[in-house]
């Protein structure tokens, strides 16, 4: 499935993309971006979507009403991008990111834009030194000077990635300089002239040097789906760590709890203990929400 709209879906049928409807059973639990589907030909030559593959390297998102969205599926990488300056690096939303990939079992590494503007380079080296001890890949990126976009283009071989982040970060310039494509931002369809439709927000195209892209679009925010708030703290894996020494088990490292070994273990940054404690009262507000 490489694209989806309000009315239609996208299919790539050996080579060729197809306009395809899909089966009345399906239009609740719709399609997304990166399915692997199974579909018919129907006598007037169209096609329709009659079943979905089973999924994996499902990317969720929290939506309205405490419902779950699914992003994109069959994801091997998710590329968190973040700009070091214009709009200002956000740690916070990068963690969410990094939530939304555990909890999907995606890999995930972050592209850090601009870094030709001025910035504050303490900020950033800490931001680099806090991730890349958890094991994600962070590559410094110029779409203006080229720089890191090799190493990115290198680490994206034959696997399909997801490019997110906050509007404004230069995620639809990166989508082109990757893909060598300049359409990154239309919502046109690829396949007849009807013209313009609104999308899901995301969009499935081919690497030049293999493997494939699913742009989505910029956000504002992103809400936490799928996820217990007592599981939380094992998408923060130094949390989870430093959470052996805690000493009353079922401890959820909030402020002010007694006994919580979490606050000042080796490896915890404040930064990050920050962002779990935020993360973990919305899930909590949530829960909370759906018991009433």
């Amino acid at each position: 499935m490489t694209g989806v709209h309000n009315q239609f879906v996208v299919v790539r049928i050996d080579g060729e993309e197809r306009e395809s409807t899909i089966a009345g059973r399906l239009r609740r639990a719709r399609p997304v971006v990166g399915d692997r589907v199974e579909v018919r030909e129907l006598p007037d030559g169209s096609v329709r979507v009659e079943a979905v593959q089973p999924r994996r390297g499902i990317l969720l998102r929290g939506a309205f009403r405490n419902e779950e969205k699914i992003v994109a599926a069959n994801v091997d990488v998710l590329v968190v991008v973040a700009a070091v300056a214009d709009p200002p690096l956000r740690t916070g939303l990068i963690d969410r990111y990094l939530v939304a990939a555990w909890r999907g079992g995606i890999e995930a590494m972050i592209a850090l834009t601009k870094v030709d503007l001025p910035y504050d380079q303490d900020e950033v080296a800490r931001v680099r030194e806090i991730y890349g001890a958890l094991g994600h890949r962070v590559i410094p990126l110029s779409l203006r000077t080229g720089e890191g976009l090799d190493e990115l283009r290198a680490a994206l071989i034959d696997r399909v990635s997801v490019l997110a982040g906050h509007s404004g970060v230069g995620k639809t310039s990166l989508t082109n300089a990757l893909t060598g494509r300049t359409d990154a931002t239309g919502a046109v369809n690829p396949v007849s002239d009807r013209g313009r439709h609104t999308t899901t927000g995301a969009r499935y195209m081919d690497l030049p040097g293999g493997g494939a892209l699913i742009d989505t679009a910029g956000i504002r925010s992103f809400g936490i789906a799928g996820v217990a708030a007592e599981d939380l703290q094992q998408a923060f894996p130094e949390i989870a760590a430093a959470a052996e020494e805690c000493e009353w088990e079922g401890c959820l490292h909030r402020e002010g709890e007694d006994g919580c070994a979490v606050p000042g273990a080796p490896g915890v940054s404040p930064e990050r203990l920050a962002s779990y404690r935020k993360l973990l009262g919305e899930l909590e507000e949530l829960e909370a929400e759906r018991a009433t």
